[in-house]
């Protein structure tokens, strides 16, 4: 996102849909096959996308 400082105080603003469509799709649904099985592992990667 993008960052605005004024006076010591930082506000975060919203995030674009700029980029490439495609490889933006392509991490979406990476991510999404990554939480649909994430339940039968046990490492500590999985237990942190569990929480997620």
């Amino acid at each position: 996102p993008k960052q605005y400082s004024s006076g010591g105080r930082n506000t975060l603003g919203r995030i674009t849909k700029r980029g490439d469509d495609y490889l933006r799709t392509l991490l979406v649904h990476g991510a999404r096959s990554e939480l649909m099985y994430v339940h039968r592992r046990q490492d500590a990667k999985s237990e942190w996308a569990q929480r997620l």
